[in-house]
């Protein structure tokens, strides 16, 4: 049976990027947090622009999950084109 995948919160990213900065390996890291060490140079590779433009004090770090909030009318024109 596959495994459930987890979501990591800002926090939680914002870690391990802290971690691999300080020189710590993926693996340990990885270890540490019970996550696969990919997803730990995921974040780190992939997720490191998103990390630190989302890591402001207004955002809270145990948000699973970050969105783009659209104004109406630009909802209006996706749903236009969407036809």
């Amino acid at each position: 049976m596959n495994q459930k995948r987890k979501q990591v919160n800002l926090e939680l990213k914002l870690e391990v990027v802290k971690r691999l900065k300080s020189g710590k390996k993926s693996v340990g890291i990885g270890r540490n947090l019970s996550l696969a060490p990919t997803t730990i140079r995921t974040i780190y590779n992939r997720d490191i622009d998103q990390t630190r433009v989302f890591a402001k004090p207004a955002t809270p770090l145990q948000s699973k999950q970050i969105t783009k909030i659209t104004s109406l009318v630009m909802n209006k024109m996706q749903s236009l084109f969407s036809m």
